[in-house]
């Protein structure tokens, strides 16, 4: 009896390579984690984010009604202060028209705002950059969905913060004829479906009548018009192309300088009564997430009051 109990009892047969197994398996997910290049396991790369650098004015909407009944709107920091004496455009009798067209800048970021952009029941010219990475498939869909497409061409700022954030697609005061061609060539080719074209930033090169004649050549060559968006109260721009007989228009508000909502409905307020007179309001907007929001809340019930930026072109003639 005294052997039998001494005796130690056999591990069954299965248990060493069981253990085995496990320890393999430890050994295999630490050598090769999971989502590693040759699983074939998909891996999660962080998103880059492109944005624009955004239009370098502070310009406050054009004293279309006396000051004790608008308080200017607050301005976002960090942007370039500009002179408030913004010339209005001439009244030409070829603008018969009164109403309010939007423009949409910096498109081409972002696709997602762009869809609420184009669902909004009114004219809206989208004004696309030509280097932003969505830039054909955002002029594809505004196309589609029968707005005017717009090239939204950078020029060089005055303000030597912004001008350091220049990129290679600026069009610069350094350049020469030859040079400003071919990259408004290259913006033009980047965007299908372009109808016209304003200025992203370009405080600096709008106040320069040779390039600006050069640009103008390259519209009038090319049968498309141009808005001067007025970043500087310096800019030639319009006057140059009326020089040039290009047709041609001007900014007269910037709807979201400051995008707080209550900021907002105060320009839109300025935008009504500008665009209550011959020769209406031209309003420049910008893709933020609050802007959109705004003119989804106020802007969808005035569609009455939109009209398309073509009906308040100049003609010029040269």
């Amino acid at each position: 009896m005294a052997r039998r109990r001494g005796r130690k009892k056999k591990a069954p047969s299965w248990l060493y390579p069981t253990l085995w197994g496990v320890l393999l398996v430890l050994v295999a997910l630490l050598v090769y984690p999971r989502g590693s290049g040759d699983s074939g396991m998909p891996i999660n790369q962080p998103q880059v984010v492109h944005t624009p650098v955004y239009e370098d004015v502070t310009t406050t909407p054009e004293k279309v009604v006396s000051a004790e009944h608008v308080v200017k709107p607050k301005v976002i920091p960090p942007q370039q202060d500009v002179s408030q004496d913004v010339v209005k455009p001439k009244p030409y009798k070829q603008v018969k028209r009164k109403g309010i067209a939007l423009i949409m800048d910096d498109v081409g970021y972002d696709l997602a705002a762009l869809k609420r952009i184009l669902a909004l029941p009114f004219p809206i010219a989208i004004s696309i950059i030509p280097d932003a990475p969505y830039a054909k498939k955002a002029a594809e869909m505004a196309h589609q969905a029968h707005q005017v497409v717009m090239l939204h061409m950078p020029m060089e700022p005055s303000n030597p913060h912004y001008r350091a954030r220049m990129d290679d697609s600026f069009l610069r005061a350094t350049m020469g004829e030859k040079e400003v061609e071919m990259m408004l060539q290259k913006g033009f080719a980047k965007v299908p479906y372009v109808v016209g074209m304003n200025n992203h930033m370009g405080s600096l090169l709008t106040a320069m009548p040779e390039p600006m004649g050069w640009v103008m050549q390259f519209c009038r060559d090319k049968g498309i018009f141009f808005v001067d968006s007025k970043t500087s109260a310096k800019s030639v721009a319009a006057k140059v192309a009326k020089s040039y007989g290009v047709t041609w228009a001007s900014r007269r508000v910037f709807l979201d300088n400051s995008t707080k909502p209550k900021d907002m409905e105060k320009v839109w307020y300025l935008a009504q009564v500008c665009g209550s007179k011959q020769g209406g309001c031209i309003m420049i907007g910008h893709p933020h997430a609050e802007t959109l929001n705004f003119l989804e809340k106020h802007l969808a019930s005035s569609r009455s009051e939109m009209i398309s930026v073509l009906d308040l072109l100049h003609q010029s003639k040269p």
